[in-house]
């Protein structure tokens, strides 16, 4: 049963970020480039919106943290966005070279945004033994 909501949450977050993160600035000219940049921040602004649902949805399953050492937690606040933004800019990258997709550059912001919201909220509203 576990499995199944896991499979289940996980196919609505795919459909939630490709969909609805990227329909409302795909049509960003590339040759206005603050016209571009101002969607990033608007796609990264969606991406921690994102990462902050995640966070109270799992925080209703899982509110205690899995670390409980109080400086590990610090650490991982402090690392686990920015492996998760190498990990999308080494996947993009790759992929680039494959199709043509959006630039790692872009990835790895919206991997860290999603990340750090996500990472912030469990830190700061989880329970703590």
């Amino acid at each position: 049963m576990e499995e199944f909501l896991i499979a289940v949450l996980e196919f609505v977050l795919e459909l939630i970020v490709d969909v609805g993160v990227n329909w409302p600035v795909a049509e960003a000219d590339p040759a206005n480039r603050r016209h571009i940049d101002l969607s990033l921040v608007w796609q990264c602004l969606l991406y921690a919106i994102v990462g902050v649902l995640i966070a109270f949805i799992s925080l209703h399953f899982f509110p205690y943290p899995r670390i409980s050492n109080p400086a590990l937690q610090i650490l991982n606040l402090l690392l686990a966005p920015c492996f998760a933004a190498f990990i999308a800019y080494a996947f993009a990258k790759r992929r680039v070279i494959q199709t043509v997709s959006a630039s790692p550059r872009i990835r790895a912001w919206k991997s860290y945004c999603l990340t750090l919201a996500l990472v912030l909220v469990r830190y700061t509203l989880g329970k703590h033994a």
